[in-house]
């Protein structure tokens, strides 16, 4: 009976101290996904004003108008997926499985990744190609004013 025996020492408190800190992270995973949508959010929409605002100016030089129209229907299709992330999406799971707690908090932690990464490319993709389209028309020598 002695040779199953385990033998060892309990972790030291700063190894206890680690892992509560691992889990803590991987619990507030969600969290952060959603704090940082909403200030993607507030980014996507302060952009969306300022063309806006300055959309009779841009039309000097932006070569064909549809570049506009699909760079700000690009920022509201990423500002949907911001959304999105901050709405909660059902996840079945059973209260007294550990597995099946694990298994949802990782299917929403999923969700909420890929929400955001395609809110921040569909963001990113046209504030890039309008840069360009502004770089080559300063290049030619057109005035903004």
């Amino acid at each position: 009976m002695a040779e199953n025996e385990i033998q060892g020492t309990p972790a030291p408190p700063e190894t206890k101290s680690w892992f509560e800190y691992s889990w803590k992270l991987q619990q507030d995973v969600p969290n952060r996904l959603e704090d940082a949508a909403k200030f993607l959010a507030t980014i996507i929409s302060l952009t969306i004003t300022i063309i806006i605002t300055a959309l009779d100016k841009l039309f000097i030089w932006v070569a064909s108008p549809i570049w506009l129209f699909v760079a700000l229907t690009a920022w509201l299709v990423a500002l949907l997926f911001a959304f999105l992330v901050l709405f909660p999406r059902k996840f079945v799971f059973h209260s007294k499985s550990v597995d099946s707690i694990k298994q949802a908090q990782s299917k929403i932690v999923r969700t909420k990744q890929i929400r955001f990464i395609i809110s921040t490319v569909l963001y990113f993709l046209p504030l890039l190609l309008l840069s360009v389209l502004f770089l080559i028309a300063k290049l030619e020598g057109l005035c903004i004013m």
